[in-house]
């Protein structure tokens, strides 16, 4: 079974701090390694759907 990710692509111009934002509902230890290195900040979220 593929993992399912899901994105929000801002555009370009928008301040470089902000690239680096993950925002999810799965819990910071779950996440690979290589994505909390590429991570500046990260939000975890009860239900990303609400």
């Amino acid at each position: 079974m593929k993992e399912k990710i899901n994105f929000v692509m801002i555009s370009p111009h928008f301040p470089s701090n902000f690239e680096t934002l993950g925002i999810a509902d799965e819990t910071y230890e779950n996440l690979s390694q290589s994505l909390i290195d590429s991570l500046t900040e990260y939000y975890r979220l009860d239900n990303i759907d609400d």
